[in-house]
């Protein structure tokens, strides 16, 4: 199976990273690839700080308002969907 990792990426306050432990980290940590935190001053250099330190195959980037829709990884690892961009989902607060 090649090897996956998911992003969580947030940037700027306090705020962006307990949005994305309420929302982004449970999606993501439900599809059962290790899931990394990153944060920085703009979500530019935090994206880039993930690629950075990633060693894996393949990196999917989740912000903090997202929700990354249950089956993605498998789906995207069997050629099945749209991968151009992952099935997430914005929820309004």
């Amino acid at each position: 199976m090649p090897n996956v990792k998911i992003a969580v990426c947030t940037y700027g306050s306090q705020e962006w990273r307990d949005l994305a432990d309420q929302r982004a980290v449970p999606s993501a940590e439900a599809q059962g690839v290790p899931v990394m935190r990153c944060h920085a001053e703009t979500l530019a250099e935090s994206r880039n700080w993930a690629l950075e330190i990633c060693d894996a195959e393949f990196l999917i980037y989740l912000d903090a308002d997202d929700q990354i829709e249950e089956g993605y990884v498998e789906a995207m690892l069997a050629g099945q969907g749209d991968v151009r961009a992952p099935s997430v989902r914005r929820v309004k607060a």
